[in-house]
């Protein structure tokens, strides 16, 4: 057995989940396609860019502080795409982008 003392945060390297795992740095699958999203802080559209186009079809799911799937859908096989967010509330968000087997996790705040 053992005790965590103290945990630091930084937004941009781990999120904990609803089941309480944590996730530090960056995956493998967000090393492996080179996903980046910008603008972060976002108001209207959240651009993804990969650096290596996808062979597969990717699902991204827009997920909020408490894990609920505010917005989800299907993203092309293409470089770079533009996923709308001006319905989301202000606040901070996790883009999950998904294969059948990997999962990137990508934080960003959604500004007015």
């Amino acid at each position: 057995d053992f005790e965590i003392e103290t945990v630091e945060y930084d937004p941009d390297k781990w999120l904990i989940s609803r089941n309480n795992s944590v996730t530090l740095g960056l995956d493998d699958l967000t090393k492996r396609l080179g996903i980046n999203i910008y603008p972060n802080p976002v108001a209207e559209e959240l651009h993804i860019r990969f650096a290596r186009i996808p062979a597969e079809q990717l699902e991204y799911k827009i997920l909020n502080v408490q894990g609920q799937v505010a917005q989800k859908g299907v993203l092309m096989q293409i470089n770079e795409q533009q996923v709308p967010v001006n319905e989301l509330n202000q606040g901070s968000y996790i883009l999950r982008i998904e294969t059948s087997n990997e999962t990137a996790s990508l934080p960003f705040i959604k500004a007015e």
